[in-house]
């Protein structure tokens, strides 16, 4: 993986670095860029690879090491999962600390089989698979055409739609045919099963085009729109997390004045927070419209008792008028 990214352009590190990297600049050096990618992929395998790990396995771990929890409740999931990720983050030495069995929990919990008793094997194991797995993680959020330009840069041959192909072919530095996929392929039948009760996601996903699928729900009554939501007010933090890559969402961010670093996540949460904000903003130009309005409506009664007034005096030279015109007219001599 390190191999792989060694490969890369300042350019290209530097724009997979910036989301998660906040001191990242143009200018920084590869070295740092790479430590920065390579960490946090390390810390997102951690993260995950702990959070398989079953109650008691965690309550074990927790109290054979004698992690601290500090005021937290111990019987609780999150707080050892947390607590146990984060000494493993902080602390680099403390996967050498465990023990063999614990570190095949950790790497049996991931679905790993694990033959050898080696101590330090296991051990290189675990933090291999941390690694692997984080950097799977950290590289899922970038969309799969510029994860085949970075192949490309990178002198990896071979061509995939496959994300999870792509993304092994960078872990393993091996053209897409001879790397491993990080993730099991996804099993579906050869042929095309009907629509009915059994069937799974990928049966359909695989052999059904969209306008069957609208047909379908046409026939059974079911709604038949959907695809991707556009971002705008009512739009819910699950429709953008499953329909938009970062770079979309970074591209969103930028055209509407908002800032565009940190995870996905942080976008998301950014994009929803900005519909808040217009809707309180909005909320409080009402309010004062409201408060305004008296104002205006003494101004208005000012404008009425003027505008009778004029009326009084309009109505007085009309009568001074006609007494003119009613009284005897002098005669010449």
């Amino acid at each position: 993986m390190a191999e792989f990214l060694r490969k890369l352009s300042n350019e290209n590190l530097y724009k997979l670095a910036k989301y998660t990297f906040k001191g990242a600049k143009p200018e920084t050096k590869k070295a740092e860029l790479i430590a920065n990618i390579v960490s946090e992929s390390k810390s997102r395998g951690i993260t995950r690879m702990v959070a398989e790990l079953k109650m008691d396995q965690l309550k074990e771990i927790v109290e054979k090491y004698s992690i601290d929890i500090g005021s937290h409740n111990a019987s609780t999931k999150t707080v050892l999962r947390v607590k146990l990720a984060d000494q493993m983050k902080e602390d680099e030495k403390f996967v050498e600390k465990l023990k063999t069995e614990h570190l095949t929990m950790l790497l049996n919990a991931f679905k790993e089989n694990v033959e050898s008793k080696n101590g330090n094997k296991l051990n290189y194991l675990v933090q291999d698979l941390a690694l692997e797995t984080g950097f799977g993680i950290f590289m899922e959020q970038f969309d799969t055409p510029y994860l085949l330009k970075l192949l490309k840069e990178g002198n990896i041959k071979g061509e995939t739609s496959s994300k999870s192909k792509v993304i092994a072919a960078m872990i393993h530095n091996k053209d897409i045919e001879q790397a491993k996929s990080v993730k099991k392929e996804v099993e579906f039948s050869k042929k095309k099963k009907e629509i009915k009760k059994g069937v799974t996601y990928q049966d359909i996903f695989q052999h059904y085009y969209l306008t069957e699928l609208v047909e379908y729900c046409e026939k059974n009554g079911l709604p038949k729109s959907g695809t991707k939501k556009e971002i705008k007010k009512g739009v819910t933090y699950q429709d953008i997390f499953q329909h938009y890559y970062l770079t979309e969402l970074v591209e969103y961010c930028e055209k509407n004045g908002l800032p565009k670093s940190g995870t996905k996540k942080e976008l998301i949460k950014k994009i929803l927070a900005s519909f808040n904000d217009e809707e309180k903003s909005s909320k409080k130009k009402a309010e004062k419209s409201n408060k305004k309005a008296p104002k205006r409506k003494s101004t208005s009664k000012r404008e009425t008792e003027e505008e009778s007034k004029e009326e009084e005096e309009g109505e007085g030279e009309e009568q001074e008028q006609e007494e003119e015109q009613t009284k005897p007219k002098k005669s010449k001599k």
